[in-house]
C-alpha cells in the first residue's frame, strides 16, 4: 500500500518552524491497522505496534523506530470528510 502523495498533500497543513510533527503516513498506517483487526482504543494500538514485529514492518517503523504515544491521536483528530485531507486517502 502506497502513502508517498500523502506529505505532498498535507503540507500546507505543517508549520515550518514549530518541531517536527508525527509522519502522517505512519498514523494513517496504524489506524488502518487497528481498524482492519478491531483495535478500538489508541492507548492499545500504540502498545500493540510497540510489541508486533508484523505492525512495525506494516507501519515502516523497523525495530529501532519509535511508535508514537496514544496520545497523539487525541492531539491529531480525524480530520471531517469535507477537508482536503479526504482525496489524499482516496
Amino acid at each position: 500500500m502506497s502513502l508517498d502523495g500523502l506529505w505532498a498533500h498535507l503540507a500546507p497543513f505543517y508549520s515550518p518552524i514549530r518541531r517536527p510533527s508525527t509522519d502522517p503516513e505512519l498514523l494513517t498506517r496504524m489506524l488502518l491497522r487497528g481498524y482492519v483487526f478491531g483495535v478500538r482504543s489508541e492507548p492499545r494500538l500504540s502498545e500493540e505496534v510497540r510489541l508486533s514485529l508484523a505492525y512495525r514492518w506494516f507501519c515502516r517503523l523497523g525495530l529501532d523506530g519509535d511508535a508514537p504515544d496514544h496520545s497523539t491521536f487525541s492531539k491529531n483528530p480525524a480530520a471531517p470528510e469535507t477537508s482536503s485531507f479526504a482525496p489524499a486517502i482516496a
